[in-house]
This record gives C-alpha cells, sequence and structure tokens, in this order.
C-alpha cells in the first residue's frame, strides 16, 4: 500500500516487503514452483481474493518462468505459501491468462 502526505505529496511505502515493480516479495521472486504449508514456516502468508489482488497467479505445469506463473509441487519449491484469512503478506487471485502484478 502507498500513501501520500498531504503536505507535500511525499510517497510513503506502507509495504516494503511487496515490490508490485519486480514481482517479488522480501526481494523472492513470485513466480516459479510453489509448495504449500498448513504452518507458520512458510515463506509468505496468502490470501485468496476475487478483486483487486496484488498478483494475479496462473497455475501451470511447466515453465514458471514470468511474474504470476507458479507451478504447485511437494518438493524441490522455490518458495512456499501458506493460505490465510487475514493478515497476509499478499494477496492473490487465480487467472487462467495474463499472471503478473497490475
Amino acid at each position: 500500500m502507498t500513501l501520500f502526505t498531504p503536505a507535500d505529496s511525499t510517497i510513503i511505502d506502507t509495504d516494503p516487503t511487496f515490490d508490485k515493480e519486480n514481482c517479488t516479495c522480501k526481494e523472492i521472486p513470485l513466480y516459479g514452483k510453489v509448495r504449500v504449508m498448513d504452518n507458520s514456516f512458510a515463506d509468505f502468508d496468502v490470501r485468496i481474493t476475487n478483486g483487486y489482488p496484488d498478483l494475479d497467479v496462473e497455475v501451470v505445469k511447466a515453465f514458471p518462468n514470468e511474474c504470476g506463473k507458479w507451478e504447485f509441487v511437494e518438493g524441490f519449491e522455490d518458495f512456499t505459501v501458506r493460505f490465510v484469512e487475514g493478515f497476509e503478506d499478499f494477496t492473490i487471485r487465480f487467472v487462467d491468462g495474463i499472471p503478473g502484478t497490475k
């Protein structure tokens, strides 16, 4: 989330861990092989939404090499996620095409 201060219109980044421009969170690229975890040891807490997500995710079976392309795996993952209902690191929406940040 980005806020503007009224006095001088200075941009304040309130979430320095999520970087839409570079498609990263905590400096980890948000594409690749993803493992779903059920515990707090996941790299990211992610909330699924239907409207205005931080990241549109396309589930692929191979070549998850672009922003928002995720291949779900059971091991040898690039990063892990835990699906939550609140206090997320970022939100996602599953799409059939055109993944990435908006």
